[in-house]
């Protein structure tokens, strides 16, 4: 019985070791956010279209580095009054750097509240046509538990 215990400890905390900032933080790839690889994006989505998506690529990995983006641009009315989220706009897409004050209840009625933080991305390619369903990278993060 006690071999079994081991790996299943093991199993346990590397889960919890996947989790970490510094994973969160890993820079997207290109193929991870699109679905196909760069080299594909000219015949696929056009050299304006790739280049939109070169662009939200490096602003996406920007905001996952805690820097701001630099091929979009927002104003203060972006900042919104949820924890701190701010959204950045450019012609062909949307990004929110989430920061959104979160509270789950627990199936035994204690609380735990914290936020969720990371990017949202949201492509708009064509004059009418955008994704509606954002490409995202988001986390909990744990800030306190309540009894109540």
């Amino acid at each position: 019985m006690r071999l079994l215990a081991t790996p299943i400890a093991l199993c346990v905390s590397l889960a919890v070791a996947a989790a970490t900032p510094s994973e969160f933080a890993r820079p997207a790839l290109f193929s991870e956010l699109f679905g196909f690889d760069q080299a594909q994006a000219v015949g696929l989505v056009g050299a304006e279209g790739a280049k939109c998506l070169l662009n939200a690529l490096e602003d996406f990995n920007l905001a996952l580095s805690a820097r701001d983006p630099i091929h979009s641009k927002t104003d203060m009315s972006s900042y919104l009054t949820d924890g701190g989220t701010v959204v950045w706009r450019n012609d062909c897409y949307t990004l929110a750097i989430l920061k959104s004050l979160t509270s789950y209840q627990l199936p035994d009625g204690t609380w735990i509240h914290g936020y969720v933080q990371g990017p949202s991305l949201t492509l708009k390619l064509g004059p009418k046509g955008s994704q509606l369903s954002p490409i995202a990278r988001t986390r909990f993060v744990f800030v306190q538990r309540s009894d109540t």
